[in-house]
This record gives C-alpha cells, sequence and structure tokens, in this order.
C-alpha cells in the first residue's frame, strides 16, 4: 500500500473575483463572490503546452519546452443570475428583464476551487486570470422524470500581468500551509475564514 496518496473525490468552494486592472504597476480586484460556491459539481483546468526538437549534427541535441495556462471547463448545479449577468456584461432592467448585446464587456476573473481526497486532505487551487465565453442556453425535456442539467461555462486561462503566474496550488498538509496566504496570493484579501 502506498502511503500519502491523494485520491480525488470531490471539488468545493468556487469563488471569483472580477479583475478591473492588471498591469506591471496596479493588480485591482473586486470583493470575492461566493455567490455559485455551493454549486460546483465539475471542473478541469487544462494548462498547455508544447515541445519542439533541437537538431545539431545530424541528431537531436535538446527539446524546447513552452508553456502557457490554456483553457478549461467548469460544471455548475445552478448558475445564479447575478454571476451570468456579471460574467457575460449583461444589464438588467426594472422589469427584471436580462438584456444582452454584442457591446457587452465580458471582464476577466481571478478565481479558486477546493479539490478534496480520499485522506480527508483538499488541495486550493488558485487561477490568476481568466475570461469566460458567453454561456450557451441548452436544456433538454424532462420527459418522464426531472433530470438534472448542470450549467457549463467555458473559458481561457492566462498569465496575469502584475505578479506573473496563472495557477497556484496549495495541499492542506503541506508545513506551513495557511489558506489565508494562498488567498491573499490569489485575491488579495484574506477569504479563509469564510469557509
Amino acid at each position: 500500500m502506498v502511503n500519502n496518496l491523494k485520491i480525488p473525490v470531490g471539488t468545493s468552494n468556487l469563488r471569483l473575483a472580477k479583475i478591473t486592472k492588471d498591469t506591471k504597476e496596479t493588480l485591482t480586484i473586486e470583493k470575492v463572490d461566493k455567490v455559485a460556491e455551493d454549486y460546483l459539481q465539475k471542473i478541469n483546468a487544462q494548462p498547455e503546452s508544447s515541445s519542439e526538437p533541437v537538431y545539431g549534427s545530424n541528431k537531436k541535441l535538446a527539446t524546447i519546452n513552452s508553456k502557457s495556462a490554456g483553457k478549461g471547463t467548469i460544471e455548475l448545479a445552478a448558475l445564479p443570475p447575478s454571476l451570468e449577468m456579471a460574467i457575460q456584461g449583461a444589464t438588467k432592467d426594472e422589469h427584471g428583464i436580462m438584456k444582452f448585446t454584442s457591446n457587452d464587456v465580458s471582464h476577466e476573473w481571478a478565481l479558486s476551487f477546493q479539490i478534496d481526497y480520499q485522506d480527508g486532505t483538499y488541495a486550493l487551487v488558485g487561477l490568476g486570470k481568466v475570461v469566460f465565453q458567453l454561456i450557451d442556453e441548452n436544456s433538454e425535456t424532462k420527459e418522464d422524470k426531472a433530470k438534472a442539467q448542470p450549467i457549463k461555462l467555458e473559458f481561457e486561462s492566462m498569465d496575469r500581468i502584475n505578479d506573473d503566474f496563472y495557477k497556484l496550488k496549495v495541499y492542506s498538509d503541506d508545513e506551513g500551509f495557511k489558506d489565508s496566504e494562498f488567498y491573499k496570493k490569489l485575491f488579495k484579501e484574506d477569504v479563509s475564514l469564510e469557509l
């Protein structure tokens, strides 16, 4: 039997914060939004990489690797309307009608989530900057019984300019682990006590 084997058994605690400015000099992040915190069903963040061989003297001498943030998907049990509007940059009128236009601005976001392991520990994962794609409207008839229909959010992730990372990850059983330090690095505020 292998000790310290970490087998993922769940995911939770989706948190998002809108990035309003990201330059070498300034990083401005709005307050963390936890409106979808309990709705996370599945998340997939796929970094991109490529390898190029370098040849000389009729043989392969080395391989040059490049890495970048990539893309991903989030599946939610439900999508709160306030988050739907914020992600797509939509507005709502006095009658509650949401209005989507081609001039809507899709903002950049920092996001975090938790991966739970079979041994009772967990990892916190943070993506420095993502941009969500427009949200599809998908629905199926319930036929003989109701069927859960998750909402899928697709995103592109990238390096954050100000502090130069695309992903953070820490395990709860690492020496010196403090979730507050993770959240401060990702969101510039400590939301650990709000779990």
